[in-house]
């Protein structure tokens, strides 16, 4: 008696198995990581970037010689288009051409155009000489300033010291000074007699000014004292200013214009 039937086939024990068993065995499903070698068919894991088979390099699962020449060929496609595009927007972006302008033309006048006329001086006079005069005339302007002050100074009820010292010394520095234009007046000869008056009064001033300053600020009748001095020897200003205009003159030399002379210690 046959124990197992056609309609299946008897399992261990003589048990029917609760299933038919498939005729083939499965290997698995197709993974998407999966890819083949293009060249021998062999399946390969997505990154691989050799065959193992066929020894075929891979860039991205194609060869690498093929994917290569993509790349340059999408390179050179890239840099014309690219190219293309600037070309045509800096066309389109350039503002119009601006319309030029020629230069005006500048037709000559037939006006002469006026020219300062300087004096004519003589080349036998010393410019040093002319130049020690015009300086001179700047001189006698800021001594006749100081005398004004000293003016005021005395014109108090109780002159000070302490106001009259600044003065002497301004008047100190401008004798100091004015000596040296003096002598370059003597550079002409014609000016000898204004080079020694200008020379006695610039030492003068000098003299009172020494005299005046070395006493204390406290004593101020010292200060009085030198202040009343140095009025009078400025009196003699306008002498010796009038003598240096007549030098000036012969060389047509017109010396700056200053205050009027009325020297303030003049009785």
């Amino acid at each position: 008696m046959a124990i197992g039937s056609s309609s299946g086939k008897v399992g261990r024990f003589g048990r029917r198995s609760g299933s038919p068993r498939a005729t083939t065995l499965p290997i698995g499903e197709i993974d998407s990581n999966i890819f083949s070698c293009p060249s021998c068919s062999r399946p390969l894991g997505k990154g691989s970037s050799r065959c193992p088979g066929c020894g075929t390099r891979l860039i991205a699962g194609v060869q690498a010689p093929r994917a290569i020449g993509f790349m340059a060929i999408g390179l050179v496609a890239g840099t014309v288009v690219g190219g293309g595009i600037m070309a045509i927007g800096s066309v389109v972006s350039r503002p119009a051409d601006l319309a030029v302008v020629p230069p005006p033309i500048v037709t000559p006048t037939q006006v002469p155009i006026p020219t300062a006329v300087l004096p004519i001086v003589d080349p036998a006079i010393p410019a040093s000489a002319l130049s020690a005069l015009g300086q001179s005339a700047v001189l006698n302007q800021r001594v006749l300033v100081d005398a004004d002050l000293l003016t005021l100074a005395l014109a108090s009820a109780t002159p000070s010291g302490a106001e009259i010292a600044p003065v002497l010394r301004s008047l100190a520095s401008t004798a100091t000074f004015g000596r040296g234009v003096a002598i370059d007046v003597g550079d002409w000869d014609d000016g000898a007699a204004v080079s020694a008056g200008l020379d006695a009064f610039y030492e003068a001033l000098r003299s009172i000014s020494a005299d005046g300053l070395s006493a204390s600020v406290g004593n101020s009748r010292a200060y009085v004292t030198a202040a009343e001095e140095m009025l009078e020897a400025i009196a003699g200003l306008t002498e010796l200013d009038a003598a240096s205009r007549v030098l000036a003159a012969r060389a047509d030399l017109e010396l700056p214009s200053i205050l009027p002379l009325d020297a303030p210690g003049a009785p």
